[in-house]
This record gives structure tokens, C-alpha cells and sequence, in this order.
């Protein structure tokens, strides 16, 4: 049963990138004209590995729905980022709108509050901390959106995957300007976005979860 449900679901995240492709692909041009498209089958193969990885860890469950959502708005916002140095309000919408919904109803109808209130207070000190960064001009709105939103998503789960999720991401961006400031010139530096580094630190929190006892 949990070959199929992994499997199964893999595939509904492929669909959803493919339904997704045509909004990545003509943001990024309007954005960006002189970048190229994703190449066909990446966006696809990186939303279905998410999928698969998020459907062992969760099961059929709400939470699967929730976090998924992170993956599936995650990938193309990573994607537009990356090109266009932009992280569109649509992508964000629609992950929170799927996030909320699921997490709420899991709530409520297993009796989850506390978590909702931890995830709650997650979102609220991640936008705190991210909103100082903002105001000095380090970080741009659609970064400290995001942030709110992935505090709220590991917040869920617990405190420990907050701090090691976020610090995750930032972990992972600052190895990466450390290897850009090697290799590449400081204006390339200026250039590297942080959202796919937060998703993907937080991707991998969230898939890593159950294996340490805080978690749920």
C-alpha cells in the first residue's frame, strides 16, 4: 500500500508541474526575456522525487496534502527565482491557501490545536526575525513571505524543525555564495536568490522529520 501511495502520488506531483510549466515558463520570459525555459522533464522529475519523498514520510493524511503544497508551488517558485530573481505572489498564494486548509482541517479533526498554535507562532517570529533583514534591505518581500510561510509549515511539526529547517536554508545559501566568491565575480554573488535555498532547506527538514522523536 505504501509502494502504491508513494508511486501514485510522485505522479500527481509530475501532473502538477506540467499543469504549472506554462506560468513558470511566461513569467520568467516577461520577467527575464534573455533567460531560457526550464528544460523539459526537470521540473517534472524534481516535483515528482519531492512527492515520493513527502508520501513516505506523511502516508494518506492531510499533512501529506499540506506539505505537498510546498512542493508543488516550491519547485516553480525555486525555478522563477533562480531566473528571474522573483518569487510570484500567485506560487505564494497558493502554497499558504493549501497549507492553511490542510493544516486547519487536520486540527481539527484530530485534535492537532496545539500544533496550529505552535505553527502559528513559528510564522509570526520567522517573519519577525526575516522582517528586520527586509527593513535593512538584505532580503526582498517575496523572501520574507516565504519565510512566513515555511515557519508556519515547520512550525507544525515542532520547534526543532523550525530552527533547523530555516537555519537549514541559510546554511545551504551561504555555502553557496562562499563557493560563488571562489569562482565567480561579486556581481554573480549579488545575483544568487535565497528562496530556493529556504525551500529546499525546509524540503529536507520536513522530509527528515520522522526521524527524530519531537516530531508528531
Amino acid at each position: 500500500m505504501q509502494t502504491a501511495t508513494v508511486l501514485g502520488w510522485a505522479l500527481v506531483g509530475a501532473a502538477l508541474a506540467v499543469a504549472l510549466r506554462p506560468f513558470v515558463v511566461r513569467y520568467a520570459a516577461a520577467t527575464e526575456p534573455a533567460a531560457g525555459p526550464p528544460p523539459y522533464g526537470v521540473l517534472e522529475a524534481a516535483t515528482a522525487v519531492v512527492f515520493a519523498a513527502l508520501a513516505y514520510r506523511f502516508g494518506q493524511s492531510l499533512e501529506l496534502l499540506a506539505y505537498s503544497s510546498l512542493g508543488g508551488f516550491g519547485i516553480p517558485l525555486a525555478t522563477v527565482d533562480l531566473i528571474a530573481r522573483k518569487l510570484p505572489n500567485m506560487l505564494l498564494g497558493g502554497a499558504t491557501g493549501v497549507l492553511g486548509i490542510a493544516l486547519g482541517a487536520d486540527a481539527a479533526l484530530n485534535a492537532h490545536g496545539g500544533d496550529l498554535t505552535r505553527a502559528a507562532i513559528a510564522a509570526a517570529i520567522a517573519l519577525v526575525a526575516h522582517g528586520a533583514l527586509y527593513a535593512a534591505g538584505m532580503i526582498g518581500g517575496g523572501d520574507l513571505k516565504l519565510a512566513g510561510l515555511l515557519g508556519a509549515a515547520l512550525g507544525w511539526i515542532s520547534w526543532e524543525a523550525t530552527w533547523l529547517g530555516l537555519s537549514a536554508g541559510w546554511l545551504l545559501g551561504g555555502i553557496t555564495i562562499g563557493v560563488a566568491r571562489i569562482v565567480k565575480s561579486r556581481g554573480a554573488i549579488r545575483d544568487i536568490p535565497l528562496g530556493p535555498f529556504l525551500l529546499a532547506g525546509t524540503l529536507l527538514c520536513v522530509a527528515l522529520s520522522g526521524f527524530w522523536p519531537t516530531a508528531h
